[in-house]
């Protein structure tokens, strides 16, 4: 996996689970959210509207898949055999 694409992946996730509150009560997190807003605008356009949260799920489940598979210890002990 492109190490760019995982990058975005892991900032999308972490934008999206930043409370308001926060970014509205701390100058740099509201920088460093404007940054991403900025960078991926179309992401941030989908998670802001009415269907965020399915996309913040599946950005969540792309997430956790790319980990998974991306961490050797884990790895798939079935292909061995």
């Amino acid at each position: 996996m492109r190490k760019n694409l995982k990058k975005s992946i892991v900032v999308l996730h972490g934008f999206a689970r930043t409370p308001n509150e926060l970014e509205e009560q701390n100058e740099k997190v509201k920088e460093a959210a404007d940054k991403v807003r900025a960078k991926y605008p179309k992401e941030i356009e989908k998670l802001e509207s009415d269907d965020g949260e399915y996309h913040h799920g599946f950005n969540s489940g792309v997430l956790a898949a790319v980990r998974y598979i991306t961490r050797p210890q884990y790895g798939f002990p079935f292909l061995d055999t």
